[in-house]
């Protein structure tokens, strides 16, 4: 596969402003609603119950976001696949399959669910589940399958090709890794900033609303960082699809084309058998 080229043609993709601009109106809605539920609770209630209403709250903002994003990467998967259509278009055809991206979606939140929670593997166990339905949102957009059948698809592709999905895995948290870990530095150094000297909730809050712009562009760049990251992962993802799926294909090609070889081969030597007996006994009589 070719490494290299894929990683370069997914960041320079992934940094086209169409591209990840969908993705961080999703995450900044989602740090918004967060913010609003974290400050709005302190401000209004105090600290009582404080903890039971941040966690519903988050609850009900994660699952949200969650639903709209499994629409924006499967236009993004769209766009990666057809590069040449239109964002518009992309964005179509994947609310139009959304049942079958969310159906294998959530088939697959569930079962990872089940399996971290057995005791000291669980998180092995979430990990070769992600690895196994690794192209699931690629089966859905790419080949037009439904739910049921991208899940199939990909365990097929995992387990024809385990040990190339395990170095794909890898080297996209990697590398996903180092280009939102650069677009965090100063939010981070912001952070600690505020963090230094400061004990209770209550201090930092007050911290932050006092003087908020450092921490708001840095958080921004952040998460332009981290948009950017996901298309990235979402562009790669498809693009090492595409190869797999073609070595397979070739490879199922080639089997046809040598079966039917070996077929029309047959029928050739039978009729020189028969073309040698008809001489034979044409010498006899």
């Amino acid at each position: 596969m070719e490494w290299c080229k894929i990683l370069k043609k997914s960041f320079i993709f992934s940094i086209d402003t169409k591209r990840w601009l969908p993705v961080f109106a999703a995450d900044i809605f989602f740090v918004l609603l967060v913010l609003l539920s974290i400050f709005g609770n302190f401000w209004l209630g105090g600290l009582s119950n404080y903890s039971t209403i941040l966690a519903l709250s988050f609850l009900e903002i994660f699952i949200i976001v969650s639903l709209a994003k499994i629409w924006i990467k499967g236009a993004i998967v769209h766009q990666s696949y057809k590069e040449k259509d239109k964002v518009k278009e992309s964005f179509k055809l994947s609310y139009n399959k959304y049942f079958s991206l969310f159906g294998a979606a959530i088939i697959v939140m569930i079962i990872n669910g089940i399996v971290s929670m057995v005791p000291v593997v669980g998180i092995i166990f979430s990990i070769l589940v992600s690895l196994i339905f690794f192209f699931i949102y690629q089966g859905v957009i790419v080949k037009d399958f439904k739910f049921n059948e991208t899940l199939e698809h990909s365990y097929n592709i995992f387990k024809k090709n385990w040990s190339s999905v395990i170095g794909i895995f890898l080297v996209l948290l990697l590398t996903m890794g180092l280009i939102i870990l650069v677009f965090l530095i100063p939010l981070i150094s912001v952070s600690i900033h505020y963090l230094v000297g400061l004990s209770s909730i209550k201090n930092i809050i007050n911290a932050i609303t006092s003087n908020p712009i450092p921490l708001i562009v840095t958080g921004i760049l952040g998460l332009i960082g981290f948009s950017i990251g996901q298309v990235f992962n979402s562009k790669a993802q498809t693009e090492f699809y595409l190869q797999l799926t073609k070595k397979t294909d070739t490879n199922k090609n080639a089997k046809k084309s040598s079966a039917k070889k070996s077929v029309k081969k047959t029928p050739r030597k039978t009729k020189t058998k028969k073309s040698s007996s008809r001489k034979s006994t044409h010498k006899t009589k």
